[in-house]
């Protein structure tokens, strides 16, 4: 009788080490596949982190471009101002002069006529 009970815990210890085995070398599968998810989630962070980095990079690009087109059209309106308002004078200065030129000559004429 002892015989068999000692053999049946012997198998039973044999079936326990090789569940135990088994066990460990699926868990050990399942950390492997855990740490090649990981380096692969660490790598997509890298490629998203990289792609928002040249996003801004393109995002503050294009504002300074904006700001660069809206001072010169600032410098351009105000160019645009300070010709009109030369115009305006020059406008204004020869309407003064021939409207002086008009009243000599129709002084010269009067006195002439008289």
């Amino acid at each position: 009788g002892s015989t068999c009970s000692r053999g049946s815990v012997e198998g039973e210890r044999k079936k326990r080490g090789m569940a135990t085995c088994f066990c460990n070398t699926i868990l050990t599968h399942e950390v492997e596949l855990a740490e090649q998810k990981l380096v692969q989630v660490a790598r997509d962070c890298e490629k998203a982190h990289a792609q928002r980095d040249a996003a801004f990079e393109t995002r503050d690009k294009a504002l300074a471009e904006v700001g660069h087109w809206v001072r010169e059209l600032e410098a351009e309106k105000e160019r645009g101002a300070a010709d009109r308002a030369a115009a305006t004078q020059a406008l204004q200065d020869s309407e003064l002069r021939a409207h002086q030129q008009r009243q000599q000559a129709e002084e010269r004429l009067a006195e002439v006529e008289a």
